[in-house]
């Protein structure tokens, strides 16, 4: 909901948000939530994201994913994650985030944004994901974070955002920037 919500005020009262979601539970808390905020702009749907794009055929100038994840990177804040993740886990999460992500690129207009976010820094739901996906979708590049966010940004991968516990005093994230070519 948090995500939805600081996209709402950044559209203003003009734009419109669409947050979809498989999940009856998550839908209720960010229905309830952006109508406590006011956020007039925010359609909910329970939708699964997998078929955004046959739903939404290159709609969207703009498109946030969200994508499960492990959580690792919240470790920092939620110790107790790591005894309930099991290898295997990472593997279950990548192959649902490769799947989210080339649902929703469809539903991406041409010259449109793509960002995929986790709270995870495990390569196997991070660079790995984007390498294949990229790899999939020759239409799409990585691009650059704005002026901004150039602190998170990796030195070693263009178009990625990082945040590091231990460095920025955040839990770790990590965010690619997609652009889908005209």
């Amino acid at each position: 909901g948090g995500k939805s919500a600081l996209m709402a005020a950044s559209v203003g009262a003009a734009g419109q948000v669409l947050a979809l979601d498989r999940s009856p539970r998550a839908i209720r808390r960010l229905s309830e939530a952006t109508s406590r905020l006011g956020l007039a702009s925010v359609r909910t749907a329970l939708y699964d994201a997998r078929e955004a794009g046959g739903a939404w055929p290159s709609r969207f100038p703009r498109v946030l994913l969200d994508a499960p994840c492990s959580g690792l990177g919240t470790i920092r804040r939620r110790p107790e994650i790591k005894w309930r993740r099991r290898p295997e886990d990472l593997g279950r999460a990548a192959a649902l985030q490769a799947d989210l992500l080339a649902g929703v690129a469809g539903a991406v207009a041409p010259g449109g944004l793509l960002v995929y976010s986790t709270c995870s820094l495990e390569p196997e739901e991070t660079d790995e994901v984007i390498a294949a996906f990229l790899r999939g979708h020759p239409g799409f590049a990585l691009e650059a974070p704005g002026p901004g966010l150039r602190d998170f940004a990796d030195p070693d991968a263009a178009g990625v955002l990082r945040t590091w516990p231990h460095r920025h005093d955040t839990d770790g994230f990590f965010v690619a920037r997609l652009r889908r070519g005209m």
